[in-house]
């Protein structure tokens, strides 16, 4: 598979979660080459966005490469002139730059609880030049955004399956430690060499900073994998296990159709297109692939506009997977209207 071309500068970190962009140029005040921070050696910059930096480094104490993901909102603090400090721009921009801070710490704290294979794991955080830092792996694969683009065909039935898997897991440890993840996206989900998806960081800090209100209006010009109570913030639709849920859903239905999501519109939302539906135009391309009834009900569930008529938890969407009869080699039908 080609490497993707939109994503950060070293395959193996999904572009959202250093939230590089094709052509954004590297960030000047980036750590040099050869920075020790800790037992660590910066090698290079792997990835920038406007609220941090990611460093390929090595760790000379076990003899492995870690990423290193910096805190520094540009927007907030510049780098001191030593190279090494991080200065706030403003004292009115104090406790902004602390909302972030505080969000990227417990981020990290709440990763490193969850240990699974499937989500990017925290080694340690720490606090120094005024701002604070995580070790994660280094993980060597490329992005489910830049990998679907590149296919000629979707993925068959047990190939999204097998993505499904790894990734529920995750969510129910992060779930079950008390987590929501809120950014489930492509671009967020790496694919190692072995086939294992791992679900990358929610990238906290950035909500923290800009707020849910902004990242809705946000929503309204780029393709969102959100459902509607994050794109139309409400105390009546609170969020919950079934609001990542949605957007993994929404990743699957991606694989299988290769068309992104259109932005989000509160004004005028425009009916979905059903899952039954969906796989019967796929397959009269792809006459070799075949989708069980069951499978794409339960995608269509997780789909549900709202949430109390989604699964509620993992659970419930794997026993909704889980009840498929015998692969039968008849494509999908479209829905009657």
């Amino acid at each position: 598979m080609p490497p993707p071309a939109y994503t950060a500068s070293e395959p193996g970190w999904a572009a959202d979660e250093v939230a590089a962009v094709q052509g954004t140029a590297p960030r000047p005040d980036a750590l040099l080459p050869g920075t020790r921070l800790e037992e660590f050696d910066i090698e290079r910059v792997i990835g920038s966005s406007g609220f941090g930096l990611v460093y390929l480094a090595n760790d000379e104490s076990f003899e492995r490469r870690v990423a290193i993901k910096e805190y520094l909102p540009d927007t907030l603090a510049v780098r001191g002139e030593d190279g090494m400090q991080v200065l706030l721009r403003a004292a009115s921009h104090a406790d902004a730059f602390e909302r972030g801070r505080r969000a990227f710490v417990d981020e990290a704290q709440l990763l490193a609880r969850c240990d699974h294979p499937s989500l990017v794991h925290v080694l340690r955080q720490w606090e120094a030049n005024g701002t604070v830092y995580r070790a994660m792996p280094f993980y060597p694969g490329h992005s489910l955004l830049a990998l679907r683009q590149a296919l000629a065909a979707p993925p068959d039935e047990a190939s999204l399956r097998g993505l499904l898997d790894g990734l529920l897991d995750a969510l129910a440890a992060l779930h079950d430690a008390g987590g929501l993840h809120r950014e489930i996206a492509p671009a967020k989900i790496l694919l190692l060499p072995d086939d294992r998806p791992v679900l990358m960081g929610p990238s906290a800090e950035r909500r923290a900073i800009v707020g849910d209100r902004a990242r809705a209006l946000m929503a309204l010009l780029a393709p969102s994998f959100a459902p509607l109570e994050q794109t139309a913030p409400s105390p009546e639709r609170p969020l919950g296990p079934w609001t990542d849920l949605y957007a993994l859903a929404a990743v699957v239905r991606y694989c299988l159709g290769g068309e992104l999501p259109p932005p989000t519109s509160l004004y005028a939302p425009a009916p979905r297109e059903g899952m039954a539906a969906l796989a019967h135009r796929v397959c009269q391309t792809h006459p070799q692939l075949h989708f069980s009834p069951s499978f794409l009900a339960a995608i269509d569930a997780a789909l549900a506009p709202r949430p109390e008529d989604r699964p509620q938890d993992v659970a419930e969407f794997r026993s909704l997977l889980d009840n498929h009869p015998p692969a039968w080699g008849e494509r999908a039908e479209p829905e009657e209207s």
